[in-house]
């Protein structure tokens, strides 16, 4: 998530990529984990139960699994705190 994050931001900020991606990232709702955009696979549905942490599912080929508690507070060696939101507006 850290590594696509960056990709991610520079895209959206238009920064130049050296040396250049072999594949755009891209721009209405890029997938966190593989940076693509408008792949129905890489959709994440979130479901936030009443108690306990919110859990996730996605289709992505690139998808790895980590812990809401742990990757909303970083760490020194995992600072990347790129997480999937629930829309509130949904």
């Amino acid at each position: 998530r850290d590594h696509v994050g960056r990709h991610i931001l520079r895209a959206l900020t238009n920064t130049i990529e050296e040396p250049p991606l072999k594949q755009e990232v891209g721009l209405m709702s890029p997938c966190g984990f593989c940076g693509h955009a408008g792949v129905p696979e890489c959709t994440i549905t979130i479901t936030v139960p009443s108690s306990g942490a919110p859990t996730w599912e996605t289709k992505c080929i690139y998808k790895h699994t980590f812990r809401y508690g742990s990757a909303d507070s970083g760490s020194k060696n995992k600072p990347c705190r790129n997480l999937p939101l629930k829309c509130e507006l949904c």
